[in-house]
């Protein structure tokens, strides 16, 4: 009898060991799935980056109106030149899986009805009048760095104030995350500009006097290179997006607050588009576009602008 308890005891402490072990294995195994998913969960963040750019054009959700991109054009130059990529301007090394099928259109304002415009890639070229728009089709390769490029050539005329609008469209916006590209290409002769410049406007002054709206949106495009805007405002009637402001320096003297925007026409930073709020309980009664408190200037020479 005693020798069958002992035989039971054994093999119940072999058991007990052996389910010890098992334990121990299935937790560490547990361990280390769990840290092999948390990893997982951080290599997965790069694909949080929109692969879809352009180095003149700016990428915004599909049906915001295009905003304007200045274009220092040298004495003698007579062509603005483009791309669109399927990458992230500031993560160029991670590119499009998936092929992006897009469509790009061209529309010339403020020409000449007398003169044709080229357009040029892929080897082709395309003519274009004032107040046409030129559509074309065009694709990126997926599983690797893939760009295209467009070059859009004046007629032999002054083009001080003929603009470019082009919008790139992809068939399937799911592969840029519901992303386009547009802007408003505006030439700019580098000996006009007398080096960096900066100008802004109000974009909805055109719609209707300051009053009829809850926000205000003010463009700011800088011109002929690169440097620091200062955006001043009364903080006791308005507020800037806080998500534009974020990252950036800001300094607040007694009623005035200043936000330093490094800019460069040159890249996407050429130009911003800037929403104001209102942070009074009324709507500020402002009756003309010149009342609203917002300065903005070049800190290089304090240079005041349009």
């Amino acid at each position: 009898m005693k020798n069958k308890r002992r035989t039971k005891n054994r093999i119940l402490t072999v058991c007990l060991v052996i389910g010890a072990i098992l334990a121990l294995v299935g937790g560490t195994l547990a361990i280390y799935n769990s840290q092999v998913f948390q990893r997982s969960v951080v290599r997965n963040r790069d694909d949080e980056t929109i692969r879809f750019s352009s180095d003149k054009l700016y990428r915004v959700t599909a049906g915001t109106d295009a905003q304007k991109y200045f274009y220092p054009m040298d004495e003698g130059v007579r062509t603005m030149t483009f791309q669109v990529r399927n990458y992230d301007q500031a993560r160029n090394t991670l590119f499009n899986e998936k092929n992006i099928e897009y469509t790009i259109s061209f529309t010339v304002t403020n020409g000449t009805n007398d003169f044709v415009y080229t357009i040029s890639y892929d080897n082709m070229t395309k003519e274009i009048a004032n107040g046409e728009t030129l559509t074309l089709t065009n694709s990126l390769r997926g599983g690797r760095k893939s760009e295209d490029s467009y070059s859009f050539t004046f007629a032999e005329e002054d083009y001080n104030n003929i603009e470019l609008i082009v919008t790139v469209t992809p068939t399937d916006l799911s592969t840029t995350r519901n992303r386009i590209l547009n802007g408003i290409l505006t030439p700019i002769e580098y000996a006009t500009t007398q080096g960096v410049t900066v100008k802004s406007e109000f974009t909805d002054s055109g719609r209707d006097t300051p009053d009829k709206f809850d926000a205000y949106n003010l463009s700011v495009y800088i011109s002929g290179g690169a440097g620091n805007v200062l955006i001043t405002w009364d903080n006791r009637v308005l507020d800037i997006d806080p998500y534009f402001a974020s990252g950036k320096t800001i300094v607040t003297i007694g009623d005035y607050t200043t936000l330093t925007v490094p800019m460069n026409s040159d890249d996407e930073t050429g130009a911003y588009l800037i929403q104001f709020y209102s942070n009074t309980p009324t709507k500020p009664g402002f009756i003309n576009w010149s009342e609203l408190p917002i300065h903005v200037e070049l800190e290089e020479n304090n240079q005041e602008t349009n």
